[in-house]
């Protein structure tokens, strides 16, 4: 990978950031060419803003949608509706929500269940209809 396109740089400047910002960090990402940093404190707003990055002021760090994503994991492990089938789990600190990738079939009952039973306390479940199972890249 180079280090001197704009889109290198915007990676390069999130890498620092997410650094420097500590537990105030939640998340970044590019959008239409411009890096957008979500983070959980004003002090880390006006830094982001800066570095010339746009901020985005959110209420959870990284460190609390991991937590949340294994709350969640855990949650779903006790099979919270029959026949579970998880395809994936993730967090995005845009959203402040944990989300989890199910079958089509699957998704009302699932999210009905988090909706009642709030496996991450505070933070949103949002369960979605999943593509498929992932599956490996053939090397031939």
């Amino acid at each position: 990978m180079t280090t001197d396109g704009p889109a290198a740089q915007l990676l390069l400047l999130h890498a620092r950031l997410k650094n420097e910002l500590g537990a105030d960090y939640a998340d970044g990402w590019i959008d239409r060419g411009v890096l957008h940093v979500a983070v959980t404190g004003p002090e880390a707003e006006a830094k982001v803003r800066d570095a010339g990055a746009e901020p985005v002021l959110v209420a959870f760090n990284a460190d609390q949608l991991q937590q949340a994503r294994s709350q969640v994991q855990a949650w779903l492990a006790a099979k919270p509706v029959p026949d579970l089938e998880v395809h994936s789990i993730s967090t995005s600190g845009r959203a402040g929500a944990v989300t989890v990738q199910v079958p089509a079939d699957q998704v009302a009952a699932l999210q009905s269940a988090a909706d009642e039973q709030a496996p991450a306390g505070e933070i949103s479940v949002i369960v979605e209809e999943s593509a498929g199972m992932a599956t490996p890249l053939s090397t031939k």
